[in-house]
């Protein structure tokens, strides 16, 4: 089951040709299914080598396995889609169309409507409502893919940006940190 954006498809590259990236893909379905593994899997690479190709196909092998995947990718092209309070809520929309107990936590305490600052905005879209889903089932947990990580913000030479990334890497020190987040496996691409 694949859930992206109100059940839109983000639009993210072409996969990987036919018995290409064969290795990664393997290492990479390792380290997803073990549950005491690392919960990020951070692609980092140079410009222009195949990060977000990869990205495509590894959706695509989660996809053809069954697995509950969110994908989020950073477009400079689009003003609203740079964000991470753009990252956070589509992955907090997606997490309550999967999971009910999420979707009632988030109505039932109006998180909705957070307060201003990344920090508020990541732990009431998605700490305390994560919590709520109690002990999820492992073909039930959730991968999300973030592509083309290094374009939140935009271009970083400016102060706001600056500062929307390094809150992104904040939120992403925490999910490894919380102890609830760590079922759940993000694989990110820079």
């Amino acid at each position: 089951m694949v859930s992206t954006l109100g059940g839109k498809k983000l639009e993210l590259c072409e996969p990987c040709m036919k018995d290409t990236c064969n290795d990664i893909l393997q290492a990479i379905e390792s380290e997803v299914k073990s549950i005491d593994g690392h919960n990020i899997i951070w692609i980092r690479e140079s410009p222009s080598v195949g990060k977000s190709v990869l990205a495509a196909s590894i959706l695509i092998q989660l996809q053809d396995q069954n697995r509950y995947v969110i994908s989020f990718r950073f477009d400079h092209t689009q003003s609203t889609m740079i964000t991470i309070d753009a990252l956070w809520h589509v992955i907090a929309c997606d997490l309550a169309c999967l999971y009910p107990s999420f979707h009632q936590y988030l109505v039932k305490h109006d998180k909705w409507h957070s307060l201003p600052g990344i920090n508020h905005l990541f732990e009431d879209l998605i700490v305390e409502p994560i919590f709520s889903l109690g002990d999820v089932p492992y073909e039930e947990l959730l991968v999300i893919v973030i592509d083309v990580l290094d374009e939140c913000g935009g271009l970083r030479h400016n102060s706001p940006a600056k500062n929307d990334y390094k809150g992104l890497l904040h939120t992403l020190k925490c999910w490894v940190q919380v102890d609830h987040l760590k079922k759940f496996k993000l694989i990110i691409t820079s």
